[in-house]
């Protein structure tokens, strides 16, 4: 996979569940599309944030296309791959949620400043689906699968 001037933005979220809040960091694609992969609603608009915004709310989005030609922005419930398209910025959220470990899938550990960095490092890592970010060390712990999602005071966790 090919990325170009990935940028990524950190947004304080609504609370997930009464006891956890979850910071959610974004990433954008600029020039960047995943064409015909996983697209299942679309609506007319040329604001990113609109989109972005959208996708958030439908727990079925996992990521957006914002086509710039079309003033289009399409929905996907899965992506694969990306392809060049200048007139296109992809979308991808990830939730990461304060006071969770996920356990277990590890397949590699390594220091990190903090959780959104954490959450970077496992979006462009194709094998990760999920990962926990332990404060007191400063550790990011890839995951490739999820065994179970535990409270744990030290940590901070996010899925793919």
């Amino acid at each position: 996979m090919k990325l170009c001037s990935l940028l990524y933005v950190t947004m304080v979220a609504s609370a997930i569940s009464s006891s956890s809040f979850a910071t959610i960091t974004y990433f954008e694609y600029p020039g960047w599309d995943c064409p015909n992969h996983g697209d299942y609603k679309s609506f007319p608009t040329t604001s990113k944030e609109d989109c972005f915004q959208e996708c958030l709310n439908d727990q079925g989005c996992s990521a957006a296309t914002l086509n710039y030609d079309q003033s289009r922005c399409w929905m996907k419930n899965s992506t694969t791959t990306f392809e060049p398209n200048n007139s296109v910025i992809a979308l991808k959220a990830i939730a990461i949620e304060d006071g969770v470990d996920y356990t277990g899938g590890d397949y590699g550990s390594l220091p990190t400043a903090n959780a959104q960095d954490c959450s970077r490092i496992c979006f462009l890592d194709e094998e990760c689906r999920a990962f926990t970010y332990r404060t007191s060390t400063q550790t990011c712990w890839l995951k490739n699968t999820i065994i179970s999602r535990n409270t744990y005071p030290d940590a901070q966790g996010g899925i793919r």
